[in-house]
């Protein structure tokens, strides 16, 4: 059950990781929005396909073998979501909590650089 959760979090952040060099231009929650949405059918298929496994076991199995089925149905749901729902949004929070201040001033200093540039650039030399 873990697995599931942990291969379907390692896939979408590659995913993220190989969009952010793919979209440069296009800031980090879009990014991540973009990611989750290409993952999101194969995500949904894998999970079904495990799911449909389930269910002969969940209906016919008796005792301990539907208990099983059931934990481990519960267990890819769960997995599923917590990948896709709660992993990149976690990401996008830590991002804009520890990094997003040291991005905005280094978007206004490049701002500033380039307003005085362009004053600089009217400016004859001497």
């Amino acid at each position: 059950i873990v697995g599931y959760s942990i291969n379907d979090t390692v896939v979408v952040y590659d995913r993220i990781r190989e969009n952010l060099g793919k979209y440069r231009k296009m800031n980090f929650p879009k990014v991540i929005n973009r990611s989750i949405t290409e993952m999101l059918g194969r995500t949904i298929k894998t999970s079904a396909s495990t799911a449909l496994a389930l269910v002969p076991f969940l209906f016919f199995g008796t005792g301990v073998i539907h208990d099983f089925a059931f934990t481990l149905l519960v267990g890819v749901v769960v997995g599923t979501y917590s990948s896709m729902y709660v992993a990149a949004p976690l990401t996008e929070f830590i991002d804009r909590r520890f990094f997003g201040r040291s991005i905005k001033r280094k978007k206004r200093r490049i701002r500033r650089e380039k307003k005085s540039d362009d004053a600089n650039a009217g400016v004859p030399a001497t």
